[in-house]
């Protein structure tokens, strides 16, 4: 068994390098020879066994001195055959030895790749970076998850290396389940798929399907009539690029990180609130205050997610008093009850986060329907007879 170990290494080493620049560069060894033999023929004069002999020891530039050019044309000759045997030969000679090195290179940082992956857990694999995997990885990061790219295109790969974006990335076909576990999809908390082919984005799903029951599977769809095919092969959300793009993926994509937080506080909680999300690693998506004469609540982008955000929100607030009544306005319209749909790095961190708002008494319930949380701002606008009598 042991025997065995050095020719799989030399296989792997062997396995990728690029043979045409070797091939090049012998089939330019083997013309440099052939002018050599037949130059020593018609110049130098010599048979056939004495020009393969004559060419052969001025490219090795050994020179034994047995056979000497005498006239110009053959001086000039054996200077060019010397000359072109010295640079091809140092340059077929450092290219193989860069290309091997190379090779072992990365096997190295792949062995070492190969272990960084396989300490995560909870992380997002995305296959196909494009135009619009790479909207969904930046906002992945935005946020702070750990993503796993898988790219058929060599270039691209090499290229997210270079730039070392803390993206771990991985040359492959993830149509190949070896290359869907080398990306620890065991352990993932979703799988996006944003290749530009159907037909493989359907046959990832499937078998990411029978590898993981609870994994969460966003995929693209580029034509309408795959979208029934590929949530039937899997997958939980189907996105369309014809109606959407990257960052309706990535809303998808952490939907299974996400909680929907009913609370009642007015203005003069929101620091409190936000410091207490922040603090739990967590962030808020959008909120979403409900009336009971519209039927569609009223959405507000929120996308903070760090304290340096947060407090540059109250120094704006400080300088502009409207804002902060505008603000202000908001919330008594509402009588201090609205939605957080918060996100977070994984469900226990969210459930944490929803215990320390309760020991705050803000929260009047979680993951409501939009029905129920009409029920409780319809019971609790009774206590607004003013705003009902400017309603009526």
């Amino acid at each position: 068994m042991d025997q065995n170990v050095p020719e799989t290494m030399f296989k792997k080493v062997l396995d990728n390098i690029p043979i045409h620049l070797l091939v090049y560069s012998l089939i330019a060894l083997i013309i440099l020879i052939s002018y050599g033999i037949i130059g020593s023929l018609l110049i130098m004069k010599l048979n056939l066994i004495d020009s393969i002999y004559f060419t052969i020891i001025t490219i090795a530039t050994l020179g034994y001195g047995d056979i000497t050019p005498l006239t110009e044309g053959q001086k000039v000759f054996s200077v060019t055959l010397a000359i072109g045997g010295v640079g091809l030969v140092a340059y077929v000679f450092s290219l193989s030895i860069s290309l091997v090195g190379q090779r072992i290179e990365e096997l190295r940082s792949g062995v070492k790749m190969r272990r960084i992956i396989k300490s995560l857990k909870g992380h997002y694999i995305l296959c196909g970076y494009g135009r619009v995997g790479a909207v969904v990885v930046a906002n992945l990061q935005k946020i702070g998850q750990k993503v796993v790219v898988i790219d058929k295109n060599r270039d691209t790969i090499e290229k997210l290396e270079e730039e070392k974006r803390d993206i771990f990335a991985i040359h492959g076909d993830a149509t190949d389940e070896r290359t869907l576990q080398y990306a620890g999809i065991e352990k993932a908390i979703g799988l996006i798929l944003a290749t530009g082919n159907d037909v493989d984005n359907l046959f990832i799903t499937l078998s990411s399907r029978e590898i993981s029951k609870d994994l969460w599977i966003v995929s693209r769809a580029v034509k309408k009539e795959n979208v029934r095919r590929l949530y039937n092969s899997g997958a939980n959300k189907v996105i369309s690029p014809a109606e959407s793009g990257g960052g309706d993926i990535y809303s998808a994509a952490i939907q299974t990180n996400l909680i929907n937080v009913t609370v009642k506080h007015y203005a003069k909680d929101i620091k409190r609130e936000m410091e207490i999300i922040l603090n739990h690693g967590c962030w808020i998506e959008n909120i979403e205050y409900y009336y009971p004469h519209l039927k569609e609540p009223l959405k507000r982008k929120i996308g903070t997610y760090s304290q340096k955000q947060l407090s540059k929100f109250f120094e704006l607030m400080e300088k502009d008093r409207k804002i902060e009544q505008s603000i202000e306005l908001i919330y008594e319209s509402v009588n201090g009850i609205h939605s957080h749909l918060i996100a977070g790095t994984d469900k226990k961190t969210l459930y944490k986060l929803v215990e320390a708002l309760k020991k705050e008494n803000l929260v009047l319930g979680v993951d409501l329907s939009p029905d129920e949380i009409r029920e409780i701002v319809e019971n609790h606008w009774e206590d607004k007879p003013a705003l009902k009598e400017k309603e009526n």
